[in-house]
């Protein structure tokens, strides 16, 4: 799945004049070929990106230099080990047994982030947010992505989620 970067900027500015994030380190799970991640760092976060193929990680990079941008990408899962029941029992139907915990590699963990970004798959929606609950600080974001429907916001031991 891609995310259409013209409303992901849109968004990305609206967050950055709203007092709602608290800081400007930014992580996207499933970070593909890095589009939202350098599109993040080019609008001002500090941004990160997971993605478990090694090929999309060097695509990744690849796209981030030529936009001149400042994003780092780790090859690797962005579920902890303690976390994969979260996932039993949706279609997680990647080989992910051999791939290391992606934020270990960047030398963070998921509470350092202030916005977490994801484009979950329909049977890992659940999953996601339990995940973003479960290892979040308090007052970070999840901002998902639901295609046509918008994009979702989470914060952490706040209110309920709001369609963006």
């Amino acid at each position: 799945m891609t995310s259409d970067l013209s409303r992901v900027r849109e968004l990305f500015v609206q967050l950055s004049n709203e007092p709602l994030v608290r800081g400007p380190l930014f992580i996207e799970w499933g970070s593909g070929v890095g589009g939202v991640a350098t599109l993040a760092a080019l609008v001002g976060f500090e941004s990160c990106g997971i993605e478990i193929q090694p090929l999309l990680v060097d695509s990744s990079r690849e796209l981030c230099h030529r936009f001149g941008a400042n994003a780092e990408f780790a090859c690797g899962t962005y579920v902890p080990p303690d976390d994969e029941e979260l996932f039993e029992q949706t279609e997680y139907d990647w080989d992910e047994s051999s791939a290391g915990d992606g934020h270990v590699e960047l030398g963070r963990s998921i509470d350092d982030f202030d916005v977490i970004y994801a484009y979950p798959w329909p049977w890992e929606e659940e999953a996601v947010d339990l995940l973003f609950q479960r290892r979040a600080a308090p007052g970070a974001v999840l901002i998902t992505n639901h295609g046509s429907s918008g994009f979702r916001l989470l914060e952490h031991g706040g209110h309920a989620a709001r369609w963006l």
